[in-house]
């Protein structure tokens, strides 16, 4: 029989290794040697042969960002690796493929589109961003009876996207502040109180403070200004009279009761509340603190932020700084203060009969008597409280046996306005008075406020909600300020600008009334917190040796900075605003 022709199948000769796995250590494999492998494990999961589904190539950037947070459940040990292995396409063969996986586009619903719920008509098609009804159509968020105006992001008012902070708040201006005085080398930075750790301090005390003295006169309030309206609105009359807002260290009863000893600290009600309020203050502000001695003295500096009335600080598009082309608006913040500060003065006179008066005990510490006289001064009563800050231990019989250099008592010069019934100091019922202004309801920085010369009689109460979400601190501040002095009432008046484009006529159109405590309340203002943050820093600065500090709210940062500053300081811009007041006053 003739051989086959046909190749034969002849095994090749297997090394078996009986030690372990994959071939023996002895074993010559220099046919093998130095050919790339791919790594592999006996431990891979190996879930699938082939997946006939999955477009490696369709790894875009949004699939990995979808699924950066879910595992690889078939993921090959060294499969990060490159292999040699792959075929190199020499051809793009990325539109063949074995299975059909093309996207198909989604039919739209052909029912009735819900016309309340989130996209309102057609959601994005009609109602969209930027048309009317947008998200939330009528009655949606941000539709018709939702959010503002008739439409959406860009209805009646086009801020409302800019407002919210959200995918179109990259292009929202940044406000730059700048600080209210300049640091200078020689200033020393001793503490910083961080406003997240101020408001969590907390101080219980008596709320009943003890009068130590009564100084100057009120007048009786006029009680027809209540009866003020829309209709009979009242032009806002210029007054010539004289006011005074001497700091502690000037005031010449603070000065007597520190020489009898009668307390430590010595302030008035403009510094303290606005230690109080703290955390809700917005723009740059600052405090001087003398040491003399063992007292203290909590200063303001002539003509600083202390003197003046904000306008919109807490709104959350506030009043910007004029630029260059721009450098006497009258929409500014330095401005509007000016305005709002010459305006509160010109209303407490106007809403007082001059020809009624109580006088105090004592008269008016301020004046000079040589050159002044008493019928030109402004309506205004001092009431110079004592507030004990001690913190005892024991029992009350065991409290006069307290050291005396832990107790610690601050007197505060307080103020009252007018009085609204009573004929004697001992029986009156007396007021503090103050103004909220409106400027243009238009400008920039009007906190989207309601135009008060139309809707002030319909709808007060959408304007006082206003009114406190753009000007918390300020409103927080005079109920502090009413709280302190112990008066029965707190009046505000509603002064509009005559022209909205003319910042010296304005237009009394209403009053309101409010009980200290009861607005306090309504502002959410903690008692216990707010005495908390003044005894943190009077106990820091009680701690300092003698000589001159400043407490300064930082422009940019929610923190107050205490710096130890040169005796010298502040005291040229004392001198130049004494000569600015003397040629004033002789003008």
């Amino acid at each position: 029989m003739a051989e086959s022709t046909l190749p034969r199948f002849k095994l090749p000769p297997i090394a078996d290794n009986e030690d372990g796995w994959g071939p023996s250590s002895s074993e010559n494999i220099g046919g093998f040697q130095d050919i790339p492998y791919a790594p592999y494990s006996k431990a891979d999961k190996v879930g699938r042969v082939a997946n006939w589904y999955e477009d490696t190539s369709a790894d875009t950037y949004q699939q990995r960002g979808r699924n950066r947070h879910q595992a690889n459940l078939y993921a090959a040990y060294g499969s990060g690796a490159g292999s040699v292995f792959l075929h190199q396409q020499a051809e793009d063969e990325s539109a063949f493929s074995l299975v059909d996986n093309r996207s198909f586009a989604v039919k739209r619903s052909q029912g009735r589109p819900n016309r309340g719920g989130p996209g309102g008509r057609l959601r994005l098609a009609r109602g969209g961003f930027n048309q009317r009804g947008g998200p939330g159509g009528r009655g949606g968020p941000g539709g018709r009876g939702g959010g503002p105006g008739r439409g959406g992001f860009r209805g009646q008012h086009q801020s409302f996207a800019r407002r919210r902070f959200g995918w179109r708040d990259f292009d929202r201006p940044q406000r730059i502040r700048f600080a209210m005085v300049t640091v200078g080398p020689e200033w020393e930075l001793l503490e910083e109180f961080e406003f997240q750790r101020v408001s969590k301090l907390s101080f219980d005390m008596d709320d009943t403070p003890k009068t130590l003295a009564t100084y100057g006169h009120v007048n009786m309030y006029n009680k027809p200004y209540d009866r003020t309206t829309i209709r009979t609105a009242k032009p806002l009359q210029r007054s010539q009279y004289v006011y005074y807002d001497v700091s502690a260290s000037d005031d010449p009863v603070l000065q007597e009761l520190a020489a009898q000893n009668q307390a430590q600290v010595f302030a008035t009600d403009a510094v303290i509340s606005m230690l109080m309020c703290t955390t809700r203050t917005v723009y740059p502000w600052d405090i001087i603190v003398n040491r003399v001695g063992n007292q203290l003295f909590l200063d303001k500096r002539s003509n600083g932020p202390l003197d003046f009335v904000t306008v919109n600080e807490n709104a959350l598009d506030p009043p910007v700084e004029a630029g260059e082309k721009e450098k006497d608006s009258i929409n500014s913040p330095s401005m509007l203060a000016s305005e709002a500060t010459r305006v509160n003065r010109q209303y407490a006179m106007q809403v007082v009969n001059t020809d009624q008066k109580i006088d105090m005990p004592h008269p008016n510490p301020f004046p000079d008597t040589d050159n002044q006289q008493e019928e030109s001064l402004a309506s205004g009563a001092y009431r110079y409280q004592a507030f004990d800050l001690s913190v005892y231990e024991g029992d009350e019989e065991e409290l006069s046996q307290v050291d005396p250099s832990r107790q610690c008592v601050l007197v505060v010069r307080t103020q009252m306005d007018a009085a609204l019934s009573g004929t004697c100091a001992e029986d009156a019922s007396y007021l503090q008075l103050h103004a909220l202004n409106q400027f243009d309801v238009k400008a920039p920085g009007s906190g989207r406020a309601l135009d008060w010369r139309q809707k002030l009689d319909n709808q007060r109460g959408a304007i006082v909600a206003t009114e406190i979400k753009n000007n918390n601190c300020k409103l927080a501040r005079w109920a502090l300020q009413g709280l302190m002095a112990g008066v029965d009432a707190i009046k505000f008046g509603y002064v509009a600008r005559a022209d909205p484009r003319d910042n010296k006529r304005h237009t009394l159109l209403g009053t309101q009334s409010y009980k200290p405590v009861d607005l306090a309340q309504q502002l959410n203002v903690s008692l216990p917190n707010a005495w908390g943050i003044v005894k943190a820093v009077i106990d820091r600065c009680l701690q300092l040796p003698e000589g001159k500090y400043v407490l300064a709210r930082d422009p940019a940062k929610a923190v107050l900075k205490l710096y130890a500053v040169p005796a010298e300081t502040f005291e040229e811009d004392a001198a130049d605003d004494a000569e600015t007041e003397d040629a004033a006053a002789n003008a």
